[in-house]
């Protein structure tokens, strides 16, 4: 949290429009004529795309976008801070490197090129820059949006955002910059989960709901999973075993740490089918052919982009300490089925599953091999419930979800 407090704050706070004190950062207000076409001639990250603006009568957006193509449910906006029933524009420049009449299906959408109205009727033009400007007022039920083009020299397709540019980057729109920006650390980081009240801002809650932003590995069946030293360890600071851990320290002290990995290791209902056979199976013992393939599978299948530097923040050093040898190729075979966020692509199955499995549970450290001090399973279920653990973890017990109770400030 140290490195970007400054968006988390614009985000929290500059969002709301009643009267801010003077000088802060709000939201964008209705339009502002000293804002027009001030700031950058294009957005600081892209050269192609257009500048968008998002209107739904209480609150107006201006962001950057690659294309004006979108499919949208019923329930779903163009952006989180957008009511469904919304109104949108898009501006900037087509750009065309060969003089040709064009056709364009923008329905339900109005085009304008060079300030005239486009039908149904082809248009003629030269090589060169055009202005572009697109409205579109969105109506009830589900959504769908692409503006579509043709020429003698191709047939119809949607208009590809390398022939778009925006030609301003106003104020407003690096204001709206940096609040996203905010708002994806809030959502990543899992704020969210403990200071979002469901049903609050429907509209947002389906937004993060459908992303999983900020979500941690399901607690189901984690007994069964890993190893309880490891866990122990891991409850007492998260970051120290993995840099990039997002999870803080919750637990006050080892007696708790204790507790809540009790009833963790309680957690031992029998899961879903994953492609690799439940029971025990040998760990240990791979001749030289076995390490071979295995070192050939782990590079050949992807693994070695996030996992291959021991120095990384995704390094397997100590594997072994913290799955159970039967849980591991389970994860490696169906990894979706345990953690939500769902980064990580099931890439093996049956025997290529098991023999990864083996080659990684080599990689142990000893510190996380000391076995923890008894804990109450009952006071630890406590505990999970009420420090906000459920709020990016979920959590089933005889087939039920189990909600966090943590009253975190809205």
């Amino acid at each position: 949290m140290r490195r970007c407090p400054w968006l988390l704050a614009t985000l929290l706070f500059g969002c709301r429009p009643p009267m801010p004190p003077p000088g802060s950062i709000q939201a964008p207000q209705p339009h502002e004529a000293e804002d027009e076409g001030v700031g950058e001639p294009t957005p600081p990250w892209q050269a192609s795309g257009l500048l968008a603006t998002y209107e739904d009568g209480s609150q107006r957006v201006l962001t950057w976008v690659a294309t004006p193509h979108f499919a949208l449910e019923e329930s779903e906006s163009l952006h989180p801070s957008i009511k469904p029933a919304f109104e949108a524009s898009w501006s900037g420049v087509l750009q065309i490197e060969e003089a040709a009449s064009y056709s364009f299906w923008a329905a339900p959408a109005s085009l304008q090129i060079d300030g005239k109205e486009v039908g149904a009727q082809p248009v003629a033009l030269q090589p060169g820059a055009h202005t572009l400007a697109l409205r579109y007022k969105r109506t009830e039920g589900p959504a769908r949006f692409a503006l579509q083009w043709a020429s003698e020299s191709f047939a119809r397709e949607p208009l590809p955002g390398r022939v778009l540019r925006p030609t301003s980057w106003p104020s407003e729109a690096k204001r709206w910059q940096v609040i996203d920006q905010g708002r994806a650390l809030y959502d990543e980081l899992g704020c969210r989960g403990c200071h979002h009240k469901a049903g609050d801002d429907p509209h947002v809650d389906n937004f993060y709901h459908l992303t999983r932003r900020g979500r941690g590995p399901g607690l189901s069946r984690l007994g069964r999973r890993l190893n309880a030293a490891w866990v122990y360890a891991w409850l007492g600071n998260p970051s120290a075993h993995r840099d990039n851990a997002k999870m803080p320290v919750v637990l006050r002290s080892e007696s708790e740490r204790a507790d809540v990995t009790a009833f963790l290791m309680s957690l031992q209902e029998q899961g879903a089918t994953t492609g690799v056979e439940q029971g025990a199976w040998d760990a240990t013992g791979l001749t030289e052919v076995e390490t071979a393939k295995a070192e050939e599978l782990f590079g050949s299948i992807g693994c070695s982009a996030c996992h291959g530097d021991a120095a990384s923040k995704a390094a397997l050093t100590a594997v072994g300490s913290k799955f159970q040898p039967a849980a591991l190729p389970e994860y490696l075979a169906r990894p979706e089925n345990f953690d939500h966020s769902g980064r990580m692509p099931g890439m093996v199955r049956g025997e290529e599953a098991r023999l990864l499995a083996r080659w990684l549970l080599r990689n142990r450290k000893a510190a996380l091999e000391v076995t923890p001090p008894p804990g109450d399973a009952r006071r630890g279920r406590t505990l999970v419930q009420t420090r906000g653990c459920l709020g990016c973890h979920s959590m089933d017990l005889a087939g039920l979800q189990v909600f966090t109770e943590l009253k975190a400030p809205a």
